[in-house]
């Protein structure tokens, strides 16, 4: 905003609704459930931004040293891009047992996807709002997120970020997020006391709130 001499005062940060914990907390589905097996999820487009080719070689490599990760379950439709993925996964068969692409499916079936998740990632290279980590947190799961700027203020710094394109430290964060069950638990009571959900009619509120103050301000200007 600085190079566009944009008044700071003029800018806000708005909560992003948690409309996706709002419907299961209306249908009283939010505490955990268990999983036939320990998966880690990702919720997003798939689509070359979201850099699910780096999930690929992750688990791949973990294919060749014999590593048991947990199964990826992609959720989310193919978009643009993708053929690297593509032809990626079709020079790895063994990939297709260890990550699933589920598709678009509905709310009620993401829901009980992050109820019963061990925990998320999010390697995006370019993010516009970052739902795919501050969902996971809504429901009490720890993601691992990049260093996009839109997923670290999504989760608030509560999360573990590496760069799209260390492929060696998401290993090694996989591995250990994996492994390691007491700094998972540790991740989860960071979220469970500092996280909070925003309502969709709180979120809609600061926007009122801050374009009336905006109104009230230039209206004050004109009078002086």
């Amino acid at each position: 905003m600085t190079p566009a001499e944009v008044d700071a005062a003029r800018i806000h940060r708005f909560p992003m609704p948690s409309i996706l914990y709002e419907k299961a907390a209306r249908t009283g589905r939010l505490s955990r459930i268990s999983a036939p097996e320990p998966f880690i999820l990702y919720s997003s487009t798939i689509e070359a931004r979201k850099n699910h080719l780096l999930l690929a070689q992750v688990w791949q490599q973990a294919i060749d040293e014999g590593v048991a990760l947990p199964k990826l379950v992609c959720i989310g439709k193919w978009g643009w891009g993708i053929n690297d993925l593509i032809e990626y996964l079709g020079k790895h068969p063994a990939l297709s047992s260890r990550i699933e692409f589920i598709g678009p499916i509905s709310d009620d079936a993401l829901i009980d996807y992050y109820r019963s998740a061990l925990f998320g990632v999010a390697p995006s290279r370019l993010e516009g709002w970052g739902y795919c980590a501050s969902e996971g947190l809504d429901f009490g799961i720890p993601v691992i997120i990049s260093t996009d700027r839109a997923l670290r203020e999504a989760t608030g710094g509560l999360m573990p970020a590496i760069d799209a394109d260390d492929r060696v430290g998401w290993y090694a964060e996989i591995r250990r997020m994996t492994e390691d069950g007491a700094s998972r638990a540790a991740l989860c009571q960071r979220i469970a006391s500092t996280h909070r959900p925003t309502v969709a009619a709180a979120s809609w509120a600061s926007i009122k709130d801050a374009l009336h103050d905006r109104v009230a301000d230039d209206a004050a200007k004109q009078e002086r």
